[in-house]
C-alpha cells in the first residue's frame, strides 16, 4: 500500500511538555503482511513498523483486507510497555498524518514472555525449500517431544538493511517462539502454521512489501497513567 507507507515517511509525531517523562521511539522501515486462512481467503493485514538497529520495541497497525483500521499498539519489550492507541475504523486512506493514530493511547504493564509456553520445547531446523531458506520450528508440550502443539515454517531472505526485520515481525505473527537463539537474521517473506494432526497450513502471513521509513515518536511515560498487567 505505497499511499500509506509514503505518508508514513514525512511524519513527525511528539508528546512532550515540560516535566514531563517521555520515550523515544525511533522506526526506519515498514513491512505489511496479509493473513489468509486454509482456503487462501484474504483475514487480515498488518503493518509492522519497526527499527532495523533495535529489536526491543515496534509498532504495529492492523486492518482489515480493505485497509479499514481495527488496532494500533506499540510493544516495548526492553522497558516492558505497552501502549495501546485509541484508533477509530477509519479507512487508512483517510488518515492525514500519522499524529492522528498517535495522539490518544494508554499505557498497560507489557509481559515479555508468553507465561503459558514457558514449559514448552523448541526444536529448529533449517531447511532449503524450491532455493528458498526455510527455518522449521516445532512446539512440543514436553521434553519427550511426544506432544506436537505446534509447527511453523519461517521463510527469510538475507537482507542487510532490515536486520532485525525477522525477530520483530515473528513476536506479532505467531507466539513468542525464541528464534533469536537460531541466528537467524534478514526479512521475512512468509510464514506458515499448520494443522498439527494433518500437517497441512492452516494460515499463511505473505510479506505485500517493505520499505524504508524515518519515523520517530515520543510518549508519555508519567506515573498519572494507569498501568496495568496486559493479558
Amino acid at each position: 500500500m505505497k499511499y500509506c507507507i509514503l505518508n508514513f515517511i514525512v511524519f513527525f509525531y511528539s508528546i512532550a511538555s515540560f516535566g514531563q517523562e517521555v520515550e523515544d521511539y525511533t522506526f526506519d522501515y515498514c513491512a505489511i503482511y496479509t493473513l489468509k486462512n486454509k482456503s487462501s481467503e484474504a483475514v487480515l493485514k498488518r503493518y509492522i513498523i519497526g527499527n532495523s538497529k533495535d529489536g526491543s520495541y515496534f509498532a504495529y497497525i492492523l486492518t482489515t483486507p480493505t485497509d479499514t483500521i481495527l488496532d494500533m499498539a506499540l510493544n516495548d519489550q526492553r522497558n516492558v510497555r505497552h501502549y495501546q492507541f485509541n484508533v477509530q475504523r477509519k479507512h487508512i486512506k483517510e488518515i492525514s498524518s500519522f499524529a492522528e493514530l498517535t495522539q490518544d493511547y494508554k499505557l498497560f504493564k507489557a509481559s515479555v514472555s508468553n507465561k503459558n509456553d514457558k514449559n514448552y520445547v523448541y526444536d529448529f531446523q533449517n531447511l532449503t525449500a524450491n532455493n528458498e531458506k526455510v527455518l522449521e520450528v516445532k512446539v512440543f508440550k514436553n521434553e519427550s517431544r511426544n506432544k506436537l502443539v505446534a509447527k511453523y515454517h519461517y521463510y527469510l531472505e538475507d537482507n542487510k538493511l532490515f536486520t532485525n526485520q525477522f525477530q520483530t515481525s515473528r513476536l506479532l505473527l505467531s507466539r513468542e517462539i525464541p528464534t533469536s537463539k537460531t541466528n537467524n537474521e534478514g526479512v521475512l517473506l512468509k510464514q506458515v502454521a499448520f494443522e498439527v494432526k494433518s500437517d497441512t497450513a492452516l494460515e499463511t502471513n505473505e510479506l505485500n512489501e517493505i520499505n524504508p521509513l524515518d519515523l520517530n515518536i515520543k510518549l508519555k511515560t508519567a506515573p498519572s497513567l494507569t498501568l496495568r498487567e496486559k493479558n
